[in-house]
């Protein structure tokens, strides 16, 4: 039986896998605070929205007010520690 040839593949594209996934999370944290921040503000939400606050309502109670702090908070960290990760490869 002739064996068949294995191909490399070439590496194309932008390898998203270990430079870029703290940042990525830290952008999508921060999006999710800026949602929260803003559900959190009007009288009338929409569906989605609603049963997300009722679930932080229903974990944290009256700590649902400070979810979004915290979210950014983390979000920020993240994109810091992707930034310091890249810096120190570059050197």
């Amino acid at each position: 039986m002739a064996k068949r040839r294995t191909t490399k593949k070439k590496p194309g594209g932008m390898d998203l896998g270990g430079t870029l996934r703290p940042e990525i999370w830290g952008i999508l944290l921060l999006l999710m605070a800026l949602l929260t921040l803003l559900s959190l503000i009007p009288v009338e939400r929409g569906r989605l929205m609603e049963n997300w606050i009722e679930l932080l309502e229903t974990a944290v109670g009256w700590g649902v007010w400070l979810m979004p702090i915290g979210f950014g908070a983390v979000g920020l960290w993240l994109i810091f520690l992707g930034l310091v990760r890249q810096m120190n490869l570059e050197r």
